[in-house]
């Protein structure tokens, strides 16, 4: 019955599959911070996490799904964690502005 308003039909060729979805900046930030604020008392345990991030994150660009402006700030934010020592660590849990999007360091060698 081709006349039924409510059955589902295919989506002409070329139109744009609204089911895909693609994370924003912030879900990726969200996502680094959560992981990093669940071991705030095991960095080491955290930063295997974030090298496993970073792979995802590299995946997720050769997709198109992660901006090369994007993967470079949270390549940023993960270099530091992974440079950090124990009280580095814990200060940039705490910095309010690193977890914001454009953050970028003060200076340019603290990269």
């Amino acid at each position: 019955m081709g006349w039924w308003p409510f059955s589902k039909k295919n989506p002409p060729q070329g139109q744009i599959d609204s089911t895909v979805h693609i994370k924003g900046t912030r879900t990726w930030l969200t996502e680094l911070q959560e992981i990093c604020e669940k071991f705030y008392n095991n960095p080491e345990a955290a930063k295997i996490q974030i090298r496993e991030m970073q792979i995802e994150w590299v995946d997720a660009n050769k997709k198109d799904e992660v901006s090369n402006d994007l993967l470079d700030g949270l390549n940023r934010r993960s270099i530091r964690l992974l440079n950090s020592n124990d009280s580095e660590w814990l200060s940039l849990l705490d910095n309010i502005d690193f977890w914001k999007p454009g953050w970028r360091p003060n200076s340019e060698n603290e990269d």
